[in-house]
């Protein structure tokens, strides 16, 4: 009886690799499904996750209206200074929001519809100027850039997949402006109740960790905490100032789409070294095609002054220090992020890299001195 049970004993970890590697399989035989299970819950979290980004944005002048408050004479304002300063920045955020739909959206919007609808004469273009300069070279002379990447006719936009597609993006809109409302909503209860979430994830922490594990948790979290702040607040105020400024070049300039350009630039700035860079090229590009030679390099000329103003003067003041990553790290996020997460990677790989680099410093660190003592 105990042979057999012996024998039977041998025998389980041969049935716990066989199972392993049946999970294994059946994994990597559903993957797209995993992956499209994942998406479906970081859609659904999304309005969250865009919270915490408003959080950290608003925080600031949160924090700052919140002292002077309290310092007020009237105990009325006094007693509850965070509710009136929370208030009183979102009641800004609405009138700014207000202001914006009423005066900019208009004209962003008709300059998005009429940018779409010259797309594919401006793709001729630089398919006709692209076949002129291979035909001076003798490499390229059989290339026609038509042919390689399509005929683009003035009617791309009217035909039935396309307005498929029309009716996709007007229900993506409906969707990101429901999202958006819930994530302001989200924002204002976690900056009204913020070190009461504090207090709730330290208690927690402190009930599933041990002191020396909770302690370098605490000491990574507040990392963590510092690098997104910093990235997050800091680049968006510079983003702001980056629509504004390039906004206003391109209006003196009279510049086509200078607003829908403004934004396309601010966007593209919270991507550290390549988003100004793209941004600056495809202005200068399309104003060339719309503009001429001569408009185009006034446009390069001025936004290239300011970026150098801006990485070398005005973000450093912003941000108080540099995220300290290498370029070539960050084009390696960058592409990885917008490969994987789409634009919303793009915009928070740099972050997340710098969080994982410096958790990795950490830990290395660590651990030699361990081995040196």
């Amino acid at each position: 009886m105990s042979n057999e049970r012996n024998q039977w004993t041998k025998l389980i970890p041969v049935f716990v690799l066989a199972l392993i590697l049946i999970i294994v399989f059946k994994t990597l035989d559903n993957l797209s499904g995993i992956g499209a299970a994942i998406g479906h819950f970081f859609r659904v979290l999304f309005p969250f996750l865009f919270s915490i980004i408003i959080f950290y944005f608003l925080y600031r002048p949160c924090a700052y209206l919140e002292k002077l408050y309290s310092k007020a004479k009237l105990g009325f304002f006094k007693k509850r200074a965070r509710f009136w300063g929370v208030l009183t920045v979102y009641l800004i955020l609405v009138a700014a929001l207000a202001f914006i739909s009423t005066l900019i959206v208009p004209i962003l919007v008709s300059s998005l519809i009429d940018f779409a609808n010259n797309i594919p004469s401006y793709l001729d273009i630089i398919a006709d100027a692209l076949n002129h300069l291979f035909a001076e070279n003798s490499l390229f002379a059989n290339f026609d850039v038509h042919q390689a990447f399509g005929n683009w006719s003035s009617d791309y936009l009217l035909n039935s997949d396309n307005v498929e597609q029309l009716g996709r993006g007007v229900i993506s809109v409906g969707t990101g402006i429901f999202n958006f409302v819930v994530s302001i909503i989200v924002s204002l209860y976690v900056l009204l109740e913020r070190e009461k979430i504090a207090h709730f994830f330290d208690r927690l922490s402190r009930a599933l960790f041990k002191d020396k594990t909770r302690d370098h948790l605490s000491k990574y979290l507040a990392q963590v905490n510092k690098v997104l702040f910093t990235f997050i607040a800091s680049k968006g105020l510079d983003s702001l100032i980056n629509f504004s400024v390039v906004t206003t070049i391109l209006v003196v300039l009279d510049v086509q789409y200078a607003l829908l350009f403004g934004i396309i630039a601010g966007l593209a700035n919270f991507i550290p070294f390549l988003g100004s860079l793209f941004a600056v090229l495809f202005i200068t590009l399309i104003t060339l095609i719309t503009g001429g030679p001569n408009q185009a390099l006034w446009t390069l000329g001025f936004l290239l002054l300011f970026q150098q103003l801006d990485a070398n003067f005005i973000e450093p003041r912003i941000m108080g220090y540099s995220l300290k990553i290498s370029p070539i790290l960050v084009i390696f996020a960058v592409i990885v992020g917008g490969a994987y997460f789409g634009i919303a990677g793009m915009f928070l790989a740099v972050p997340v890299v710098v969080i994982l680099k410096q958790i990795l410093l950490e830990y290395i660190t660590l651990n030699l001195k361990k081995k040196e003592s």
